[in-house]
């Protein structure tokens, strides 16, 4: 026959009997147990032990109080279990990791040709650009020269009527 202290229940029956519950149910008489004389006292040490027979009858009762089945899971069956939980975690970890990584190379391979796209404008805007930029600082030096003829022309009162051709022919050059 086989005995159990009242943490192996607990692991057994995955926290559905918890140690409180099992050691409330042996002290009001509910579960039979046998009591346990130490020397050592704390944690590790058992304080009682379940024998198989007297666990079953006591889940019978709890199952009918509850309306619901309460199973003890072989200690090698619990941790088989355990293992195929956490590697079906790790599988969609993995899966979705996969996911993540697909999805991310293919947003950077768009960025890739975005920035491709934009070099390429670039390349035939900047040519248009200083074209541009020339065209700008050659009349900003006609207009600069537009306006010293005409303050020439404004602040001198007696001009020979020599200069003020040349300054009007000048104007119309600029125009």
């Amino acid at each position: 026959m086989k005995k159990y202290t009242v943490y192996e229940i607990e692991k057994l029956t995955d926290g559905k009997l918890s140690k409180y519950k099992l050691t409330r149910a042996i002290h009001s008489g509910e579960l039979k147990a046998e009591s346990v004389k130490n020397q050592r006292k704390g944690r590790g040490t058992p304080n009682f032990y379940v024998y198989e027979d007297e666990l079953k009858k006591y889940l019978g009762i709890v199952e009918q109080e509850k309306n619901r089945k309460i199973e003890i899971y072989d200690a090698n069956e619990s941790k088989n279990r355990r293992a195929t939980e956490i590697n079906d975690t790790v599988q969609t970890l993995m899966d979705n990791n996969k996911l993540l990584i697909e999805n991310q190379s293919y947003k950077i391979d768009e960025l890739l040709n975005r920035i491709q796209l934009l070099e390429k404008e670039q390349s035939q805007i900047l040519p248009l650009l200083h074209e541009n930029n020339n065209d700008k600082t050659k009349e900003t030096e006609k207009s600069e020269q537009r306006r010293e003829l005409l303050m020439e022309l404004a602040q001198k009162d007696s001009i020979s009527i020599d200069r003020k051709q040349t300054i009007f022919k000048t104007l119309n050059k600029l125009a």
